[in-house]
Parts: C-alpha cells; structure tokens; sequence
C-alpha cells in the first residue's frame, strides 16, 4: 500500500501533467515509477478513470502526447514480462493502453466529444461515488446465537470442520454441525428447550428452535413457551407439541420416535417410491419406527412401545467419578466372548454388532462411580465392602430383549478357583421372589438350581440417564468354579439370557433381563460357598 506521502506526491506530477506544467525530468520518473510500481500503477490508473473527461478535452493538446508515452510504457513493460516487486505488471493495463488510443482517436471529434461530455459527466460522477461507496468496509455483524452447551461428559467431537474442546458455556449458531464421537452433550436453546445428544451423533443447528439430526439420539425436554420445537431426520419431521421425546437415527437412516408426555407430530419425508406423506400424532407410551425396505426403496411405518430407558435424559452428576487408580497386576478373567447379542449405536462403546465383545472394566475393579454397561451412562453408585475391587463385564443393556444373547468366560488358570457371581436386580420378578429363579436360568449350562446362591452382598447403581433419575439395588449370586479341567485345559463358561417367553409360559413372570458377571479370588465373607465342579 502505498503510503500517504508518495500518493500525494503521484497527485501533484499527475496533475501538473494534465496542466502541462510537468517537466521532462519528473514526466521521466512518473513513467519509471508506474512502470515499475504495481500499487503505482494502479493508483495511476485510478486517477486516470477521475480524469476520464479532461483527457478527452485535451485530446487536441500537445500534452495528451505525454499521457499517450506513458501509457505505450506500460503496454512495452507488460510485453516484455517485467516484474514489479517480483510480480509481472497485470496484462489489463496494455489493453487499457489500446482503448484509450482508439478512443482518444474517436473521442477527440468535437461533435462526439460535445454529446458525450454533456451526457457522461454525470454518469462518471454516479460511477465514482458508487465505486467509493462499495470500497468502504461495512462490518459484519456475527451471528446471534442460538443455543449454548449446559452441560457435558466424556464428550470428544468438532463444530464445524475442525475439532475443538466442547464444554459448558460454549455458544452455537444456526448452520453449525455439531459432531460427537463419544459421550454426552447437553444444550439449551434461547426458547428455553434443552436437549441431550448421545454419541455416536451428527447434529446440526438449523434454527432458534430445532435442528437435523442425521444419526445419533437425542432426547429434548421442551417447555411450553417452546412449542413447535423441531427436529428434522433423513427420513421423517418431528415437531413438539409441548413434551418430553427422544429420536433415535440409526446408521441406515432408519429413525424411531418415542413420546416420555405431552403429544408430537411426525410427519415422513417422500421419497421417489413413496411420494405420499405419512403423518400421525404420537402421545406418551407411543412411538414409531420409520425405515426403507431393503431393495424396495419404499417407506415402512411401524408402531412400536416407548422405551424411555433407551434415552439419555439426564447427563449423571461426575462428581462420584472415580479417580485414576493403578491396574492390578494379574487379571482374573482371561477372555470374554459374546454371541447372539442385539446390534445398536450408543454412548460410551459406539456402534457395535450382536458379536462385539464388551468394554473391559476399570482395572481396579467395582467402586462407586466406575461404568456399569457398555451400551449406557450408568455408573456404580455403592458396593458392600465384600464385593469392592471385583472384576466386572460390562455387559450390555441391550441385550436383555434378546433370549439368544450368551457370554463366555474364561479365567486365569494360574488360579485354581474363582468365585463367580451374577448381579440381578432386585426388582426381578414380582417383589424379587423369583431372582433365584432367573439366575438358575443365566447359569443352567453348568450350575444346577440353587447352586448359585445369594450371597448377601448387594452393589447400587445410579440409572442416571433417566429424567427422574432412580437407583437400583442389584444383589450378588456366585458359586466357586474351577479355573481348568482335569487336562489343565481353560474351561469355558457360558452364560444364558433370560427366555422371557418361556418362562411367562410356565407361570413366573419375569420383566426384561440384563445382568452383570463379577469375580473375585475368593468368596466373599457374607456366603459360605460350594465348590463345584462343572457338569460333564
């Protein structure tokens, strides 16, 4: 940029030039210097288009020679490739040199000359105001948010195209993509509605009062001075009527919408194959499923029961999160298989298959505020001082709706013994009076009824996903196995689901099953166990 001492002094040779009063000496250094200076030069090309007019009424003097000389300077500097400050003079400039030739050619006739001066002047004049109008710099004024993280747990994720730390009081506006790979992530929105996005997520805020939520789930919590809060999937539109919800987006696009209170509407998409629209009003206790049919590329609709278990809608509170504590040495349990289990994206595991194996326990074992599930939020709130320390597999919550679910163990053979247990909720059944029952079930492929006792010992956990959170009170069944057979060999133990079917139809009822294996080196004081040898 040129300062301003050098553009006053380009003024005064310019202008002593269009007088005719410009000396060979400083008309030499003029042409030297637009030939040679790219700001130069275009800052004489600038004052040349605001002196337009008064070239043309000198087309007949001697001077116009001059400016003719200058132009052919800068036409011969471009042909011949100069640089200025290391940059070739722009090749425009030796077509504004034939132009202004030609036109001075043209122009000088006093008939045209007359005409166009009368009805160019002003037009020249609006140009060079508009040119300095559009040249002052307008400020732009940033985007209003419209939401801002409240709250956060193990999140990792990006806004926008790059990652960044997401954490409370962060700020997000409309067109911003919020990606999350792992944890929780709470937002308010200026209307008052507050959502949590559970990972695997991609959300993008599309409005002060929704967004589109292209795969994840998420739950929203909406007062009623927010009614018509939207959220917007691949394949349907959801909008509040003054609620508790959750969506679910599965990978496949495949969404399910489930009501907690109040009313919704969900309204499908149309597609190529499915041109008619879908809409329906769902109330608490309903929910939806919406997908496409595999190689029919049509819409299918299906009523399904709300789950609200299947929702985070409360991030639990991190100050019972343990501390970083050394990994034992030597580790009970040597291999953990699953089969047969449900497939399903949630926070903290991610995606995962019916064959994934789950997320290894803390190493230092059970204690309030470790994970409890590999597919949920919930953490260990208590444990009875027998069972602090114990090894764990985080089971998966989800697989308490599929009877064909097992897990395999095998244990450290260094160990002669271990002490394995189930821990089953005590609301198992009614009033927990068939817990027995169910146990005897999950262990029936190497234990027989009874053998796994209750041992006394009992461990909390804290259901902190829920909007009213609860805890629930889980007891302990072991039994002391063997490590290895006779031959020294690992022995496999399996572990069944609860058939639900089968056992409504022998007259026990039983609700949804999941559980939790522990082991430890010895049996807990509180029992007096067993030893029993695996069936043949």
């Amino acid at each position: 940029m040129l300062d301003n001492q050098r553009q006053e002094e380009l003024r005064e040779w310019i202008d002593s030039r269009w007088e005719g009063t410009l000396d060979e000496e400083h008309l030499r250094r003029l042409e030297e210097l637009v030939c040679s200076d790219e700001e130069a030069c275009q800052f004489y090309v600038d004052y040349l288009a605001m002196h337009g007019l008064l070239v043309l009424h000198h087309a007949h003097d001697r001077s116009c020679e001059s400016e003719r000389a200058i132009l052919e300077a800068i036409s011969r500097e471009t042909a011949e490739g100069r640089a200025t400050k290391g940059k070739p003079i722009p090749p425009v400039l030796g077509f504004l040199n034939d132009c202004f030739q030609g036109g001075i050619s043209f122009l000088s006739k006093p008939n045209i000359f007359t005409i166009l001066l009368a009805i160019g002047l002003p037009g020249v004049i609006l140009l060079l105001l508009a040119t300095t109008l559009l040249d002052q710099k307008v400020p732009v004024t940033p985007p209003s948010p419209i939401a801002t993280i409240v709250r956060t747990r193990d999140c990792v994720g990006s806004l926008g195209s790059g990652p960044m730390q997401l954490s409370a009081g962060t700020t997000l506006v409309s067109g911003q993509r919020l990606t999350l790979q792992t944890g929780l992530v709470e937002i308010e929105f200026v209307g008052g509605v507050r959502s949590i996005i559970e990972a695997p997520a991609i959300f993008e805020l599309q409005y002060n009062n929704g967004g589109f939520l292209q795969t994840g789930r998420l739950s929203a919590t909406v007062p009623s001075r927010a009614r018509g809060f939207t959220v917007e999937t691949p394949l349907v539109t959801v909008v509040d009527l003054g609620t508790e919800f959750g969506i679910c987006v599965m990978g496949d696009g495949t969404s399910e919408t489930h009501v907690f209170g109040g009313k919704i509407e969900l309204a499908t998409k149309p597609m190529p194959e499915s041109p008619a629209q879908v809409a329906k009003q769902l109330v608490a206790g309903e929910a939806v499923r919406v997908g496409v049919s595999v190689g029919q590329r049509r819409l299918f609709v299906e009523d399904i029961v709300a789950s609200p278990d299947e929702f985070v809608q409360r991030i639990p509170d991190e100050a019972i999160r343990p501390g970083p504590l050394p990994r034992k040495a030597t580790r009970l349990i040597a291999v953990v298989d699953r089969r047969g289990g449900e497939s399903d994206e949630r926070s903290p595991i991610g995606p995962y298959n019916g064959e994934r194996d789950p997320l290894e326990s803390d190493g230092a074992g059970l204690r309030p505020g470790v994970a409890y599930f590999s597919d949920r939020v919930y953490t260990v709130e208590s444990v009875d001082p027998p069972l602090s320390g114990a090894e764990y597999v985080r089971t998966f919550n989800s697989d308490k709706k599929n009877t064909g679910c097992q897990y395999e163990l095998t244990f450290n053979t260094e160990r002669p013994h271990v002490f394995l247990m189930v821990l089953v909720d005590d609301h198992l059944g009614e009033e927990g009076r068939n817990q027995q029952a169910g146990v005897d079930r999950i262990v029936s492929s190497f234990a027989k009824p009874g053998e796994f006792v209750d041992t006394g010992c009992n461990i909390g956990i804290n259901e902190g996903g829920r909007s009213r959170p609860r805890a629930m009170l889980l007891s302990a069944f072991g039994m002391l196995v063997p490590t290895k057979d006779a031959s020294g060999a690992p022995i496999v133990y399996t572990l069944r689901a609860l058939p639900v079917e089968e056992s409504l139809h022998r007259g026990i009822f039983f609700s949804y099953m999941n559980y939790v294996i522990a082991v430890l080196p010895e049996a807990p004081t509180a029992v007096e166990p067993r030893g029993q040898s695996p069936k043949e």
